[in-house]
Parts: C-alpha cells; structure tokens; sequence
C-alpha cells in the first residue's frame, strides 16, 4: 500500500473520483482516507496491484517522497507518496491504525519478487 500526504480534501470527495481520475494510469483498485477524531487529516492510503513501482518513481523523481514530505516546511499543493513501511505501520496516528487494520506489510524485494513470478 501506498500513503499519499497533503491530499486535499475535495479530491476525496465523492468516492475520492478526482484523486481516482489522477491515479487512473496506475490502475488503483481502491483508496482510503484517513481520519482521526476531529475529522479529515490530509492523508490517503492507496492500495496498488503489480503496477506500484512506476507511481513510485514517478513521485520520487518530482521529489515528491517522504523523504521529501518529512524535509520540507510548507507542502503547498503537491500530493506526496511513499510506500507503506515498518516505522508506518508502527506510528501512533490514524494512516498506523488504518495500515494495522487492512493491510499486510510487505518488504520492496517481496513486491518485486511477487511481480516477476506474474
């Protein structure tokens, strides 16, 4: 699965249709928001089939990681993204809980390992 930070909340509206219509190259079956008690926080779990790695690359190469996400002050308008992992999982926020609930972490190599026995 992969977290999309600075998600503004129109694009998950309605189903999250306009989010889902920017991410239509990659094929995502689904998405979540996350939420905690007092609503919206800007973040978006997405879950990929075998195409995730070129949404990957794609995001890192604009600079748009979490490396990136966690380095910079002010976001602006840009939607950054990062592949799910152990210190994600293991957080104490929503996006932790959400992982903790509906997903399974896999390692890049198991990823990759699974899309070239497809």
């Amino acid at each position: 699965m992969d977290i999309l930070a600075n998600v503004p909340v129109e694009q998950t509206e309605i189903g999250g249709a306009t989010l889902m219509q920017q991410l239509a190259d990659f094929r995502p079956p689904c998405f979540n928001v996350a939420h905690c008690i007092k609503g919206y926080i800007g973040f978006a779990v997405v879950r990929f089939e075998k195409d995730w790695i070129g949404f990957k690359d794609a995001y890192k190469s604009r600079h748009l990681g979490e490396v990136d996400w966690n380095q910079v002050d002010r976001h602006g308008k840009c939607i950054f993204c990062w592949l799910a992992r152990d210190e994600d999982y293991n957080a104490n926020d929503p996006v932790c809980r959400f992982l903790s609930d509906n997903g399974e972490l896999k390692t890049m190599f198991g990823l990759q390992l699974e899309r070239l026995e497809d």
